[in-house]
C-alpha cells in the first residue's frame, strides 16, 4: 500500500500534485513507458491535460475543504472521486470528448450518473446477461447528445473495499448515510462510459 493510500485510509487528504505524480508512476509501472508527452494543442494532448488537471483539482478541493469530517471522508470515496473527476474532465473538453461514471439504474445514488439510453441498453443486454464474459467492454459508434460518437463502456465489479458501502445487508445504512445495495464480491457495480465525438 502506498503512502498516499495510507493517508487516505486514515482520513487525510493528499495533495492533487502528489496524486498526479503517483498516477504517472503507476502508469509507467503498468505499461512499461512514461505517460506520453503529447502536443498540448492537439485533441489528444488537450484531453490528457484535462484529465490531469481534473484529478489535481478534485483532490486539491478535498484537501482544502472546510467541510466537517463526515463530508470530507465522503469526498474521498472512490466512486465520488471518480464521478467528480469525470464531470470536471467533460466540462473542460466536452466539445469533443465525454467521460461518465455510471451503473445499472437501480444502483445510482448520484442522479447525473444515471445511464443514458445507450449505456442502459449495454448494461442490461450485455453486462448483466448470464453469458457475458466478465470484464469485456463494448465499443460502438452511437449517438451522444445528438452527435455521432465513438463510444466505449467498461464494466466495473465490486471489490472487497466496495462492500462497506454497497454490500449487505441490503437497505442498511452505510458510513455515508446512504442505503446499501446488497452487492456481493464480483457483482456488477458500475461502468465507466467514455466517448470521442466524430467529425
Amino acid at each position: 500500500m502506498s503512502d498516499e493510500e495510507d493517508a487516505m485510509n486514515a482520513g487525510k487528504v493528499i495533495s492533487g500534485k502528489k496524486l498526479v505524480e503517483r498516477t504517472r508512476t503507476k502508469y509507467a509501472e503498468q505499461t512499461g513507458h512514461a505517460l506520453p508527452n503529447l502536443d498540448p494543442t492537439s485533441a489528444e494532448g488537450r484531453m490528457l491535460q484535462a484529465e490531469i488537471e481534473a484529478i489535481q483539482e478534485v483532490m486539491d478541493e478535498a484537501e482544502q475543504s472546510n467541510l466537517h469530517s463526515h463530508r470530507r471522508f465522503e469526498a474521498l470515496l472512490p466512486a465520488v472521486f471518480a464521478y467528480r473527476v469525470a464531470a470536471r474532465f467533460t466540462a473542460k473538453v466536452g466539445e469533443f470528448a465525454y467521460v461518465k461514471l455510471t451503473a445499472p439504474a437501480e444502483l445510482i445514488r448520484h442522479q447525473p450518473n444515471f445511464p443514458d439510453a445507450w449505456e442502459n441498453d449495454v448494461i442490461k443486454e450485455k453486462f448483466e446477461s448470464p453469458g457475458w464474459k466478465k470484464g469485456e467492454f463494448v465499443e460502438q459508434v452511437a449517438e451522444l447528445n445528438g452527435r455521432k460518437a465513438d463510444r466505449v463502456i467498461i464494466p466495473e465489479y465490486y471489490e472487497a473495499s466496495c462492500l462497506a458501502c454497497h454490500g449487505e445487508p441490503k437497505g442498511s445504512v452505510d458510513v455515508t448515510g446512504g442505503k446499501k445495495e446488497g452487492g456481493k464480491l464480483g457483482d456488477l457495480g458500475g461502468a465507466i462510459s467514455a466517448a470521442v465525438y466524430l467529425k
